[in-house]
């Protein structure tokens, strides 16, 4: 009864979620603000945590990372209950020693701050703000200090976070946001290292599932039937594999050109995105084709897809500066590893269509089956780093504006993708996933949560991911 209770209470709140996104954009109304989502999370936490007891799990990976999820709900709830949050308005020489709620009540600070000059550092030859700099004198009864505070660069002083948030047109004003946080902080950011923790013992655990799918015979190169192997020493795979090395090499030259010439990693808009994504699906494929020698078509099919998608669908491939507040060595590592797990992912979507074409076609079921464990040897290592790109995500927005989730639709359809993909590794509590079949049939529908969040938030939904 409570793995059933499990389940609804998940679906709901991915159903809930989805749902909230689409509301808000249409209706400027925010559910995650109401009584009873919170309260829809705590059941589910409860039930969950109800149920892996009833369960008796003794892998210690397995506890660490399912633990982890409970600490970072814990500490947002902190966060949600005791935490304030507001803005100060600034103007050169002008001291002040109180801040604008979001409520719009004034409150006090137990210091004062003075803006003794702002500056606006621009791109070199452009006119497009680089960084916006405040220079601040901090005071209180017993300490003076003077700090600077910019776009991804904070001030912390007496327990109360500043940020760089806007200024005043004529250059003598600015706006900086104010975060008081003490104890949800610590608690999320101590989950989010016991997630981080999990996600990769999980991999590395030689008892794991992940470890076991390794091991499985039909993933033996020596055991894949010939179809699958594409004859190993014929024509066409060797003009395959000769074309996807040329084709890598070209993609390699042009991202570097675009990083040399921009100033910084390629990964600022939807073309760059586009392109940082099929080239990790390229390396992978040269990586592991030996291996799996499907891998050949798939990664070729699925590069040159998306390749020609960045450029039929219009988007705009010149190279200009970024904003500031992506001016971060965090965009990198968090772009970059979230579209490392979208063509791991893409590679699941692959399998699972030719798995269904093959039965379609009465193919041997011994193929389907290796196609699942082939779409699932790519799944693990992708909600990995798909875990790691969402929270390094919340990691970069605390540090540049003061809060690690804002509910963004990018972010509720990111936690969405990894819940959605997230089930299809939980076969001893959804007996389903142990067919392959039936697991195909999911993993490959699961293809539309990654759809929406790449092109749906950017194109439909909007906000502050949005490329479009």
């Amino acid at each position: 009864m409570m793995k059933k209770t499990v389940t609804i209470l998940y679906i709901a709140v991915i159903i809930v979620m989805a749902v909230a996104t689409i509301v808000e954009h249409a209706y400027d109304y925010r559910i995650y603000d109401a009584w009873w989502f919170s309260a829809l999370w705590a059941l589910l936490a409860v039930a969950a945590t109800t149920e892996f007891l009833k369960q008796r799990v003794r892998r210690l990976s397995v506890i660490v990372l399912h633990f982890s999820f409970i600490v970072i709900l814990l500490g947002a709830f902190l966060t949600h209950i005791s935490s304030k949050s507001g803005s100060v308005h600034l103007r050169v020489d002008e001291p002040i020693a109180y801040y604008m709620d979001d409520e719009g009540t004034i409150t006090p600070l137990p210091f004062a701050l003075r803006l003794d000059s702002f500056a606006i550092e621009y791109h070199p030859g452009t006119t497009a703000p680089a960084d916006y700099r405040s220079f601040l004198t901090l005071c209180d009864e017993s300490t003076i200090r003077e700090t600077v505070v910019s776009m991804n660069n904070i001030t912390t002083f007496k327990g109360i976070r500043l940020y760089q948030a806007y200024y005043d047109e004529d250059g003598q004003g600015t706006v900086l946001s104010v975060s008081i946080d003490p104890w949800g902080i610590p608690v999320t950011y101590t989950g989010y290292v016991l997630l981080f923790i999990g996600l990769v013992w999980i991999l590395v655990d030689p008892k794991g599932s992940y470890r076991q799918l390794l091991r499985s015979p039909l993933l033996q190169k020596e055991q894949q039937p010939d179809s699958l192997l594409l004859k190993e020493g014929t024509i066409i795979g060797r003009i395959l594999h000769i074309l996807l090395w040329i084709s890598f090499a070209v993609l390699t030259y042009v991202e570097a050109r675009r990083w040399i010439i921009g100033g910084t990693i390629p990964m600022s808009n939807g073309y760059e995105t586009m392109l940082v994504m099929a080239w990790f699906i390229q390396l992978f494929t040269l990586l592991l084709q030996r291996r799996f020698r499907i891998l050949l078509v798939f990664g070729f099919l699925l590069s040159s897809f998306i390749l020609l998608a960045s450029h039929v669908m219009g988007m705009d491939s010149e190279i200009s500066p970024v904003a500031p507040i992506l001016n971060s060595p965090l965009l990198g590592l968090h772009v970059s590893v979230i579209m490392m797990s979208y063509a791991l992912l893409s590679l699941t979507f692959i399998c699972g269509v030719t798995a269904l074409i093959a039965k379609s076609l009465h193919k041997n079921i011994k193929i389907i089956n290796q196609l699942a464990l082939l779409s699932q040897f790519f799944l693990y290592p992708a909600l990995t780093t798909l875990g790691y790109g969402i929270f390094i995500g919340a990691i970069w927005a605390n540090i540049s504006w003061g809060t690690y989730w804002s509910w963004d639709p990018k972010e509720v359809w990111a936690l969405i993708t990894l819940m959605v993909y997230g089930a299809a590794v939980h076969p001893s509590s959804q007996p389903m996933f142990r067919k392959s079949t039936a697991y195909h049939v999911y993993i490959t529908l699961a293809f539309l949560s990654l759809i929406i969040t790449y092109f749906g938030v950017n194109y439909i939904l909007g906000g502050m991911h949005s490329y479009a």
